[in-house]
């Protein structure tokens, strides 16, 4: 039986791949990703896998890193590394995008003064 990247996907995304000190859900290889940006479902799927990974950083810190990004720019930029880094994977490429110090932030909510009551 043949395996194509994106069989490779489907099977990463049933089992778990440990990793230093956690468990990595559903992890792919650069340069599968590479290979298989073409595939619209396969773009789908890694850019839900990056926003889930934003989301729970987002949680654990109670942050909103990448508030600003949507699905498209965060996937451009896991794209982008994985082009310089092909013998990584997408959780490197997240994690480095995630915890750079120049990545685009929400503006802070200006605090308003209260409105006083008639």
């Amino acid at each position: 039986m043949k395996f194509r990247p994106l069989t490779t996907l489907v099977l990463t995304l049933a089992m778990a791949s440990p990793a230093a000190a956690y468990t990595v859900k559903g992890n792919v290889e650069c340069r599968d990703m590479v290979l298989e940006d073409a595939n619209e479902r396969f773009r789908e799927a890694i850019k839900w896998w990056v926003l889930g990974y934003f989301s729970g950083r987002n949680y654990e810190r109670e942050a909103d890193t990448g508030k600003d990004m949507d699905g498209e720019a965060l996937y451009a930029h896991v794209l982008n590394y994985c082009r310089e880094h092909p013998g990584n994977d997408v959780v490197n490429a997240s994690k480095d995008l995630y915890d750079r110090p120049d990545l685009p932030a929400a503006p802070e909510e200006p605090d308003l003064p209260a409105v006083p009551e008639e």
